[in-house]
């Protein structure tokens, strides 16, 4: 059994360590011993999808009996320069990638899944993590958390088994991000036609619509708060 005391990340229902003998690995336990167990969920969902080039998700390790429970271990993802790898919102605040990008980013990880028929249900900036692959500005993303079915149920042991029914999900996944965009819009008055001025932000040269469609969804994806 060992002890974990460094915390570097938590989210609703787990905590995450880093691995006391070696620091390229983290430990992730529950907050509360309850089902469903996310790390049981997590690890049979990866071994599920092992034949799938799977880039944007970790290396999981294996099991580790800690103080706290249970812990599920992951590799520890590391930038170019040996330096630990940050969340999306952390290069986003400091100007190392431009808002634009990351958004983009983000929607190539949903294409991806689409797909490669892999379950992703949560791009919360706090589960996109960036690795520099360079010093000129190149990255990769990490997807650390937010991946796999929320649940184990009939529905989910469906859409592992049917691809089909993976991509199904991943759309109405992609349409939901939409839809809270165009609420965002609507409720902040910062677009009249929020249909038609989204498509001019992704697709025109309008400087003015982009900037507009961009921090609406700069406050879905990173807290802020939309003019």
């Amino acid at each position: 059994m060992i002890e974990l005391a460094e915390l570097i990340g938590e989210g609703v229902e787990r905590r995450v360590y880093l691995h006391p003998d070696n620091a390229g690995v983290v430990v992730k336990v529950l907050k509360i011993d309850d089902k469903p167990d996310r790390n049981e969920i997590e690890e049979w969902y990866l071994n599920k999808v092992r034949h799938v080039d799977t880039p944007f998700f970790p290396k999981i390790i294996g099991w580790e009996d800690t103080i706290h429970g249970k812990g599920l271990m992951f590799e520890r993802i590391f930038d170019f320069n040996g330096e630990p790898s940050q969340p999306i919102a952390f290069h986003i605040a400091n100007n190392n990638i431009s808002l634009q990008k990351a958004l983009r980013t983000c929607l190539d990880v949903l294409s991806w899944a689409e797909k490669q028929a892999v379950l992703v249900y949560d791009l919360n900036p706090n589960n996109l993590l960036v690795r520099r692959t360079d010093p000129d500005g190149n990255f990769e993303i990490v997807l650390v958390d937010g991946f796999g079915p929320k649940r184990l149920n009939w529905r989910t042991k469906l859409r592992v088994r049917i691809p089909t029914l993976a991509r199904v999900r991943i759309r109405w996944i992609r349409k939901r991000e939409i839809r809270t965009w165009d609420r965002l819009y609507k409720r902040n008055g910062s677009l009249d036609q929020p249909h038609a001025a989204r498509s001019v932000a992704v697709t025109s040269g309008n400087d003015a619509a982009k900037a507009r469609f961009f921090e609406a969804a700069k406050a879905r994806f990173f807290g802020e708060a939309a003019p």
